[in-house]
């Protein structure tokens, strides 16, 4: 979607791995880091696929969720023991944790953003946090 300056600083390890294609998903399932610079990662990890659970619920059409979800599947054993529980649930308000390379441990509170009139944007913004 898009980022202030502040927000591609938090996070540049995820904008900077090639691999991830900028998608939370992939950085976590799929990158090493992702592991130190998320420290409830098995929390964090759970929660991206019981939401990816939620979005494929909402959208069975939606030709790249269904990609997305195929190469987890088939490059993570991490995500597919999580996706074979098929744990549904979108976290709306939380703390989330980061340990930044430079900066150290931070921790954040959220809450996703309603976008009734732009339902896919919504979608969209919670594949990638």
């Amino acid at each position: 979607m898009a980022a202030n300056s502040l927000g591609r600083a938090l996070y540049a390890p995820l904008l900077g791995d090639p691999d991830s294609k900028q998608n939370t998903a992939r950085f976590t399932f799929l990158n090493p880091a992702s592991r130190d610079f998320f420290p409830d990662w098995e929390e964090n990890a759970d929660a991206i696929a019981a939401t990816l659970r939620t979005y494929v619920g909402q959208n069975p059409d939606d030709e790249a969720l269904a990609a997305l979800i195929a190469e987890l599947v088939e490059r993570s054993e991490d995500f597919r023991v999580r996706w074979e529980e098929h744990n549904v649930r979108h976290h709306r308000a939380g703390l989330k944790r980061v340990n930044h390379p430079e900066v150290g441990e931070m921790e954040f509170s959220y809450q996703v953003m309603n976008l009734p009139a732009n339902p896919e944007i919504e979608a969209a913004v919670g594949m990638h946090r």
